[in-house]
């Protein structure tokens, strides 16, 4: 993947590392670049040695086929510091809405080709051609980055039934129906060596779908989910090889005592290869508030090492997210990848936590505001539980307040 020099700039300057490291990382597979050579966008790069980063799922389905609605979803995802954007849309409708968001958006967007694959009969038709004609299409359109759900294999499926939820990949599950009624092998992995060069044309990053990611936490690191991940450790290595980007796709749902071993796991697989995770869930009963047990398990991910992280919001297993989901989900997940970021001792993560903690010692209320991830509920809040804009908060009032006590305290000594 070739980079310009005035892209290696604006990485160095973004990411806070030298451009030498940039190319090291991305020759030998270590990172990569978000960016379709049809798009004039601001690349963003993916990597255990850049900030850790977040992607905001958004498009039209059966049941909402708004694309007014969707369009708002990915402004309040862009305000809301999304770094990266997938377009998940199903149906007739998907390339119009693709051509879109497109349009409207600065940052990399993301698909799912097999979500636009023909079906007749409620059969899905992945003939070489099918398959090649619509990645085509899609890249030709500018998209940055596709996920392929590469490496699950019909071998692979027995090992499937032995789970309490079997496959919750929506793509892993088409692909597995495809091939137990066909009685044929994964087309994906079969034309693989077709389609990469394909993407190399414009630079498109494939992203390693995880077709077999666990669905519950009883399901997690079993065989079926690490037999895949073998093979997407060999598939990488042919991308590689024919000079295309690439990322590596993670659980799930995973508890807590777990995520350490599948993210090293992964690294081993790949050889260290960028990792995309969905969350992953470290409970499965916090209907209506996955967004923070997702939150929880993508903050452990990213300490050890995954770098870009899918926003679940509060609708997950629900229905389809709403703005006001997007708006929640992208917030707690912006706190979760600017954790990792601090813990990984970045500059302006530093900054920003040294700055918000000088303006709370000093009451400034509007610096606070304008430091917080989501300023505008914090004033909301703020608003409401004090009367007045005073040198303290409702929380202590003014005799009890510890930081005035403390300033006292200094005054005298």
């Amino acid at each position: 993947m070739l980079v310009s020099e005035k892209e290696l700039k604006l990485i160095s300057e973004k990411e806070e590392v030298p451009s030498d490291l940039i190319k090291k990382e991305i020759s030998c597979g270590r990172a990569v670049l978000l960016r379709n050579k049809k798009r004039k966008i601001n690349p963003i790069i993916v990597g255990r040695k850049f900030k850790c980063k977040i992607n905001v799922n958004i498009g039209i389905s059966p049941e909402s086929k708004s694309l007014k609605k969707e369009l708002k979803k990915m402004y309040a995802a862009i305000e809301c510091g999304a770094n990266v954007l997938m377009d998940l849309s199903t149906g007739s409708d998907a390339f119009r809405t693709r051509s879109i968001l497109l349009k409207n958006s600065n940052l990399p967007l993301g698909t799912v080709p097999i979500y636009s694959m023909p079906q007749i009969n409620g059969r899905i038709q992945l003939s070489k051609s099918a398959i090649l004609d619509e990645i085509e299409k899609q890249a030709e359109q500018g998209v940055d980055f596709m996920t392929l759900h590469c490496g699950i294999l019909s071998r692979h499926l027995p090992l499937a039934k032995k789970r309490i939820v079997g496959i919750v990949s929506r793509g892993g599950a088409l692909i597995a129906k495809y091939m137990s009624e066909t009685g044929k092998e994964n087309p994906f992995y079969e034309y693989f060596d077709e389609i990469l060069p394909v993407l190399k044309k414009y630079s498109v990053t494939i992203s390693l779908g995880d077709g077999l990611r666990p669905g519950a936490c009883h399901d997690a690191s079993d065989a079926a989910q690490y037999a895949e991940l073998s093979v997407l450790g060999e598939l990488k290595k042919r991308c590689l090889s024919s000079g295309v980007g690439f990322m590596i796709e993670g659980p799930g749902h995973v508890p807590m005592n777990l995520i350490k071993e599948n993210v090293l796991r992964a690294e081993k697989e790949t050889d260290k290869a960028p990792l995309y995770f969905l969350g992953p869930l470290v409970l499965d009963n916090a209907m209506g508030r996955d967004h923070i047990a997702a939150a929880i398990g993508a903050t452990m991910a990213g300490f050890y090492g995954v770098s870009l992280l899918c926003v679940v919001t509060p609708a997950e297993h629900i229905g389809l997210p709403d703005i006001e989901d997007i708006r929640e989900g992208t917030c707690v997940f912006r706190i979760a990848a600017e954790s990792v970021n601090l813990a990984r001792g970045f500059n302006q993560e530093k900054m920003t936590s040294i700055e918000i903690s000088k303006a709370r010692v000093a009451f400034d209320w509007q610096k606070q505001f304008s430091l917080a991830i989501d300023g505008r509920l914090a004033k909301e809040k703020y608003q409401k539980l004090n009367r007045k804009k005073r040198n303290y908060c409702s929380m202590c009032g003014k005799d009890f307040c510890a930081m005035k006590k403390f300033k006292d305290c200094i005054e005298v000594l």
